[in-house]
């Protein structure tokens, strides 16, 4: 249905985007690399680093170059699924990318529950089912009534039929509204776990850019001039160096499986409401 095409073309345009993201970062760190490769070169001319030591960290940019090209491959891959999506070509460009991130409604979550019990298709599709057969039961039982000229007199094989038919509908009744409970209890669990998947998604990121990001930054440049001082070995620079370009990748994965949250809401509850946060 138009609901879960539209989710499903939002977690391929999140996806994209944290593709580009990353690559963008990854391309960044090259200059990171460079900057390190430097250091020990001049260290290794004074005899204060290994050449051993210098291989590993030209190895080391060697694989993150490839990393670079993994993300590229991706991001193409994902831009052809994306115009197969919309029934174009799969070689045409698409337009530039929004920066933005997708911001929590914040009126949604507060009365999320109730918005899905009654805005979710699959729960208003079973409430319509019984309205129709409590419809149906209420015009048979008025066209079978006898005329009133008719009362005293032997029930006739039509009126036969029709209370056969009626017990039918009504079993049919029972059934229905066994399909809208379900259907509640469906939308209830799933909003119950759409809601803690994105509070999970929310902390990650808080994490990450409040706790992780800094200290593996103040980690890695407190590392390197005490490496430069030589207080600190090859080792413990290049676990720093590893640990801060990990992180900055990891921030661009973690906004993905936020904005998936967000737009797994609407999955939920039938509708989205798009609100562009300013965090890039």
């Amino acid at each position: 249905n138009l609901r879960d095409a539209v989710v499903r073309a939002g977690k391929l345009y999140f996806e994209l985007q944290y593709l580009v993201r990353a690559e963008k970062t990854a391309r960044e760190d090259l200059e990171l690399f460079d900057s390190l490769i430097a250091v020990l070169e001049e260290r290794y001319r004074t005899g204060a680093a290994s050449q051993a030591d210098l291989l590993k960290l030209q190895n080391e940019r060697s694989r993150h170059e490839d990393l670079i090209r993994d993300f590229n491959s991706r991001a193409n891959a994902a831009r052809a699924r994306i115009n197969a999506a919309l029934g174009r070509s799969e070689a045409l460009p698409l337009g530039e990318l929004q920066a933005s991130n997708l911001a929590e409604d914040p009126d949604g979550t507060k009365s999320f529950m109730e918005d899905a019990q009654t805005g979710r298709q699959e729960v208003l599709l079973a409430e319509a089912r019984v309205v129709r057969a409590r419809l149906a039961i209420r015009l048979g039982e008025v066209m079978n009534r006898p005329p009133a000229s008719a009362a005293g007199m032997k029930p006739q094989p039509a009126y036969a039929q029709a209370e056969a038919y009626l017990a039918e509908m009504r079993r049919r009744l029972e059934a229905r509204e066994l399909e809208l409970r379900e259907a509640r209890a469906q939308t209830e669990g799933m909003g119950r776990e759409a809601l803690e998947r994105l509070d999970e998604s929310r902390r990650q990121v808080e994490l990450i850019e409040d706790v992780i990001q800094p200290q593996t930054q103040s980690i890695y440049e407190t590392t390197l001039s005490d490496y430069v001082a030589g207080r600190s070995t090859f080792l413990d620079l290049l676990d720093a160096e590893r640990e801060w370009v990990r992180t900055r990748l990891e921030q661009h994965r973690a906004h993905r499986d936020l904005n998936h949250a967000i737009l797994h809401l609407a999955k939920v509850r039938g509708r989205l409401t798009v609100i562009e946060s300013d965090t890039p």
